[in-house]
């Protein structure tokens, strides 16, 4: 778990430029990949899927820890040269600006396989859209979910429950915070 201090840094990071800024700081980097892994070195991880696009920069260095594959989630159109709709699983899902658009996984052998216990890694999560995507993309492919991994939750109560049933490990959860008079964050008493 982060420290207080810490994320109350990725907070203002990512209010003064964006959540990619706190990779910029190489210990803060370590610390963040090192601390989403944490909670499932012992899960026996098959494959991480990183949900585009920063979700591939997390993603990549949590499979290496965890020793295990990398696959991504992508947007539709954006796999590879020349692929069909048959060589994909495909789910459409409205993110959090409201644009309707549609995530893919690849089918062959090289991506997720029927028992794969998968790890669903994203920087952010707002309404929780691309995350429900990623477990009907998984469960389409016959595999299990054995955990979301993402460095912000923004989201509210209502959507947080929506993923009880799943192991979701959050590093910071914006709604414990509120800014204070110099409009920066601090726990919420």
């Amino acid at each position: 778990m982060l420290n207080t201090d810490l994320q109350v840094r990725i907070l203002e990071l990512k209010r003064k430029y964006a959540i990619y800024a706190t990779w910029s700081h190489k210990n803060l980097f370590k610390t963040i990949i090192d601390e989403m892994a944490k909670p499932f070195q012992d899960k026996q991880i098959d494959k991480v899927l990183g949900l585009e696009a920063r979700g591939f920069v997390l993603g990549a260095p949590l499979a290496y820890l965890l020793n295990c594959g990398f696959v991504v989630a992508r947007k539709k159109g954006k796999m590879y040269e020349s692929y069909t709709d048959n060589d994909v699983y495909q789910e459409t899902t409205v993110d959090y600006s409201g644009t309707t658009k549609t995530i893919e996984i690849e089918k062959h052998d090289k991506a997720i396989q029927p028992g794969d216990k998968v790890l669903i890694v994203d920087d952010w999560f707002e309404t929780g859209g691309q995350g429900h995507a990623a477990i009907k993309l998984i469960e389409k492919a016959g595999a299990t979910v054995t955990g979301i991994s993402i460095l912000l939750d923004d989201m509210n109560p209502e959507i947080r429950n929506s993923f009880s049933k799943y192991d979701l490990n959050a590093l910071v959860i914006k709604e414990l915070f509120e800014k204070n008079a110099k409009n920066t964050y601090v726990l919420k008493k």
